[in-house]
Order: structure tokens, then sequence, then C-alpha cells
């Protein structure tokens, strides 16, 4: 309102050109991510298949397809289908927030002597604040969150479960 009728216009065409963009984003990383992963599985290499002709990973693009509009649905069944997302996948996100800053941290400490372009400060206090910050994200997101942060959780540990059995009948 303080900025009159353009001021609207500017909001909302940012807004859906951040959207879009997202969205094209998203289609794009996860469908080649699965497409990636599958290929490293022999389990999955059903989903790892390249169209020669459309250079996508097809299959994997229908596959995320799927997970969505089955998320979507789900999420519309609740009747506040953008707060049913939000909390799923909250507890995911910090999850894997917090296990990047392990990550960089156990990177940076066993092995110091490799040449990084990217200083930390104050490390490792820094990434590890951000680390406990993390964690407190994630108790907090099943605090307030309820059934749709447990919901989330359940898929990502079957996920994880799912990984585990899959790489471990690949071994010899």
């Amino acid at each position: 309102m303080a900025f009159g009728r353009w001021g609207e216009v500017l909001v909302v065409a940012v807004v859906g050109i951040s959207a879009v963009a997202s969205i094209n984003s998203m289609i794009i990383v996860c469908a080649r991510t699965t497409y990636a992963a599958a290929r490293d599985m022999p389990a999955l290499a059903l989903l790892a298949h390249w169209h020669p002709t459309r250079e996508t990973p097809a299959r994997t693009v229908l596959a995320v397809g799927g997970v969505s509009l089955a998320l979507t649905l789900l999420a519309a069944l609740t009747g506040n289908g953008f707060g049913a997302m939000v909390d799923y996948m909250t507890p995911v996100y910090w999850l894997f927030i917090a296990g990047g800053m392990a990550a960089s941290i156990r990177l940076r400490l066993r092995h110091p002597d490799v040449d990084r372009p990217l200083k930390t400060p104050l490390f490792p206090l820094f990434p590890a604040s951000f680390l406990l910050l993390s964690f407190y994200m994630l108790w907090s997101a099943f605090q307030h969150l309820g059934w749709g942060a447990v919901f989330g959780a359940v898929i990502l540990g079957a996920g994880f479960v799912l990984d585990a059995l899959l790489r471990a009948k690949q071994l010899p």
C-alpha cells in the first residue's frame, strides 16, 4: 500500500518469477540427482535411463512428478495444504542442514592441509554453533508442528533404511 499500484505489481511480478524459477530448478535438480543416485544403485537401474532425443532423465522426471503429485494430494486432504507441506519438510530441512554442518566440520578436521578458497570464520565455533542451532530447530519442529513433522521424519527414515538395504544387497 505504501508504494501504490506499481508497488503491488512489482511484488506480484517478483513473487511470480521467483515461484516459476524455483519450480523449474526443483524439477531439473531433483530429477537429475535422483537419476545420478539411480545410476549408482543397481536396484534402481530402472530409473537410471537418459532419454536419447530429449536429453533428460525422463523416468526420474516422471517419478519425481508422481511423488510430488502424491504429496500435493495428501496435503489437499489436510485442509491446510501449504501448512502441511511446511510441517512435512521442516524436520527434513533442518536435519540436512545439520548434516551439512557436521560434514563441513569433519572434513576440515580430517583434512586440515587442503587449501580452501573459502575460509570459515572462528572455525569450529561458528559451524558448531550453527549445528547446535539446527538440532534445536529440528527438536522445535517436532514440538510445534505435530504429525506433519513426524510424517516427514518417518518418510526420511524409511529412505535411510531403504538405502541401507539396497547398499547391503550390492555387497559381494
